[in-house]
């Protein structure tokens, strides 16, 4: 049993005793009926999400065999936490979490800033025996949070039968047809406000994922604004004007759901997966998040806190610096150039009007998607969506883009010339980290999957720059080679951790096997490994609906239509070694690249 968390070095101490304070206290008195039965949910629901791909099931199954004696225990292990009472969890934790066999371990600072307190050994177990004193007196449990749950679940229940006796849905989709892998039965629609959707049907497992999407990400951020994009999709899920930020949690918990937001180099969007169950309520909340975001200023002073914790242990991410270094010296001011969390001097600036102004700028539905994928019955997706995406505004229906006001444009960067660019930052540690990289290609640039396979014929174990970089020659920690697409073009770049003394090896075995790229096709049995691979993984990645709902709204929205992803294995497979070497000398341009390191 663990448990661990990040903070800043100020927060320290007062994290250690709450967490220790709180984990004392499951030995010291009875969890309430409502907690119980809320983690009780949730332990349920992930046996469903588990049962999702053959991985999560071969480890369950492996697990079980393994330490709980036998596969076919599992059953009775389920049966056992569904009758699970308050005082067996109190008999397990006086049992298991007696202090005398706590284990404590930290990462701290190797510098004390100024005005931060003291961090050592001395002070953890002080504030490790606080944490124990504190618990010893009975917590002050607030009626809310174990009265309101029944009442929020009776209320969406109350709301779930009102529009089930609706009429049927005004919306009508096209009709449903099998998926070319047989991943199911799939049909679109389109809303009035020009919103698009896409429903997937899998009833294998009864789960749901929905994922709905729009174009922005770094592309909709100038360096004022760097960071703001991710900021905005993270506060969609600290309240709604509805719900305050604890109240909004407990209720997505309450119905095992998961609600987040997130942000690309491309896109922004939402996120939820949940039960078929509480398909209905959930779906409810996550539109809330979507149309109605509180935007509390406490709130946005918590994740600006939380981003700036972040930024800071970026600094020591010195792999992530050296594709940072990479991006910013490839595509100078661009967006691409920039990064998802932004910088300090820009998320230090963020108002409430700034997230809204972002929201309304992007959150427009003739330029989304959603897609919804599981166990779902067709007319009641239909009526749920048309009931609360509807009033979605829609941009261009409201003449915006036409007067220039809320408008997003695809920046477009400048075109990569001739010339050899480097840029270097000093380090003071014991590895080396090099990128070399070139300009890639957009989404819908048909040469983009011969560039997936050339990644895999360099990366992997069994891939040409691990067997000839770190198995024969020795100068390499790790090295991988990555193919990254946009809506504008992207990049394609090796990476490699050395020791500083072979960097400049390091860098001439990367450049030698470019130029094998380029002056030999593959054989054949080296490609058909790597589409092997490719296919492989996509089908792998493919098992989770959270996955497929992705691909199915992305490519609505990158214009490349619902259908693309069916396509890619057979469109991988009909690649050739001679389309390889085309790309390899189109792409990779031994006079035009932009190296970057980070070093001693």
């Amino acid at each position: 049993f663990s448990i661990g968390f990040e903070t800043n070095a100020a927060r320290f101490l007062p994290a250690v005793r709450r967490v220790i304070e709180e984990t004392d206290r499951l030995r010291r008195e009875p969890v309430s009926e409502a907690e119980l039965e809320r983690a009780r949910i949730n332990f349920l629901a992930s046996e469903h999400f588990e049962r999702e791909s053959v991985s999560g099931i071969a480890a369950k199954l492996g697990g079980y065999e393994s330490l709980g004696g036998g596969w076919m225990r599992e059953a009775e292990a389920i049966e056992m936490l569904r009758a699970a009472t308050p005082a067996d969890l109190l008999d397990v934790a006086q049992r298991y979490l007696a202090p005398e066999g706590l284990t404590f371990a930290a990462l701290i600072p190797e510098t004390d800033a100024a005005g931060d307190p003291e961090i050592n050994e001395e002070a953890i177990r002080e504030a490790v025996a606080s944490g124990l004193a504190s618990a010893t007196h009975p917590a002050a449990h607030s009626a809310e949070v174990s009265e309101s749950m029944p009442v929020a679940i009776a209320h969406r229940t109350s709301t779930a039968a009102k529009t089930t006796e609706r009429d049927a849905s005004r919306l009508r989709f096209g009709p449903m047809r099998p998926t070319r892998d047989g991943a199911g039965e799939r049909f679109d629609a389109v809303l009035p406000n020009g919103l698009k959707v896409h429903v997937l049907r899998r009833p294998e497992v009864p789960i749901v994922s929905a994922r709905i999407a729009y174009p922005g990400g770094l592309l909709a951020e100038t360096p004022k604004t760097s960071g703001l994009t991710r900021f905005t999709s993270a506060m969609w899920s600290r309240g709604t004007r509805r719900h305050d930020a604890a109240t909004f949690t407990r209720e997505v918990e309450a119905l095992a759901s998961d609600v987040e937001g997130f942000s690309g180099r491309n896109s922004i969007g939402l996120t939820l997966d949940c039960l078929s169950e509480t398909l209905e309520p959930a779906f409810d909340l996550f539109a809330d998040a979507l149309l109605e975001p509180r935007f509390d200023a406490e709130e946005i002073e918590r994740e600006r806190r939380e981003t700036l914790a972040a930024l800071d242990r970026r600094e020591d991410r010195l792999g992530q610096r050296a594709f940072q270094l990479f991006k910013r010296t490839e595509y100078g001011d661009h967006p691409y150039g920039m990064t998802l969390l932004g910088e300090r001097d820009s998320v230090e600036t963020f108002t409430e009007s700034d997230l809204r102004a972002h929201a309304d700028r992007l959150i427009s539905a003739d330029r989304g998607a959603i897609a919804i994928v599981g166990d779902v019955d067709p007319e009641q997706v239909g009526r749920m969506v048309e009931n609360r995406l509807t009033a979605m505004p829609s941009l261009t229906a409201q003449g915006a883009h036409q007067t220039g006001e809320a408008s997003f444009a695809i920046p477009q960067p400048a075109q990569r010339g001739p010339g050899i660019v480097e840029r270097s930052l000093n380090k003071d540690r014991a590895q080396a980290h090099l990128v070399l990289g070139f300009r890639g290609v957009t989404v819908s640039d048909p040469d983009r999957h011969a560039l997936e396979l050339i990644s895999q014929l360099l990366a992997g174990q069994g891939g040409r720059l691990f067997l000839e970089l770190r198995d024969r020659q020795s100068l390499a920690y790790t090295v991988s080679a990555s193919n990254v697409e946009g809506l504008c073009p992207g990049y394609f770049a090796v990476y490699i951790a050395t020791a500083p003394e072979k960097m400049e090896r390091a860098r001439a075995g990367i450049l030698e096997e470019m130029e094998r790229l380029i002056s030999d096709a593959p054989d054949r049995e080296e490609l058909d490994r790597a589409i092997r691979y490719g296919t492989g993984s996509f089908a792998i990645e493919s098992q989770r609906n959270h996955g497929r709902a992705a691909h199915l709204a992305l490519d609505s929205i990158y214009g490349l239509g619902p259908d693309h992803t069916e396509s890619y294995p057979s469109e991988l497979s009909a690649l050739t070694p001679e389309d390889l070497l085309r790309v390899a000398k189109r792409i990779f341009r031994l006079d035009a690249y932009t190296i970057s390191a980070v070093h001693p």
